[in-house]
């Protein structure tokens, strides 16, 4: 009878503990839309705004020498600001457009694959302007990471 109860005990508290993971992790879903709900927008200001010294200083200067390394710093960490910003926005596009299932089967694809999913689902929806923003988006990533870190191999060759 012992037996029986102690395996009843352990088989209820692995359900309990299962449960509690399961909880935690719908909790950490809703939490990181939410956040990436109120975000946003603030990422959107502060892209908007850092895209012209980028593009008008920083790009220019990448041609001198003595200036790769800095140039190079800063297109690679802008790289990740521009991908944080299109993550959170295929995260929303994606909760919007094909819901829970989709964002825990994007995230469950190296945390990245909401981005394809958002491309697939915009497609799916007829949602070109969604489509082509999110495109957009993963060219800027892509483009300024390998010129970041061209121009990073280029300082580190020179010195």
């Amino acid at each position: 009878m012992k037996e029986k109860l102690k395996s009843f005990g352990s088989t209820l508290l692995g359900l309990a503990i299962i449960a509690g993971i399961l909880i935690l992790i719908i909790l950490a879903l809703h939490g990181t839309a939410w956040v990436s709900e109120k975000l946003l927008p603030v990422l959107d200001v502060v892209i908007s705004i850092s895209f012209v010294p980028i593009l008008l200083v920083v790009l220019p200067l990448s041609f001198f020498k003595k200036c790769r390394g800095w140039c190079g710093l800063t297109f690679y960490f802008w790289s990740y600001l521009i991908g944080l910003y299109l993550w959170m926005a295929s995260l929303l596009a994606t909760l919007v457009l094909w819901g829970w299932f989709a964002v825990i089967l994007g995230l469950f694809l190296a945390g990245v694959g909401v981005v394809p999913i958002a491309l697939l689902a915009s497609a799916f929806h007829g949602e070109w302007s969604l489509f082509g923003g999110i495109f957009l988006q993963l060219a800027f990533v892509i483009a300024a990471r390998m010129y970041g870190i061209y121009l990073l191999g280029k300082a580190d060759e020179e010195i």
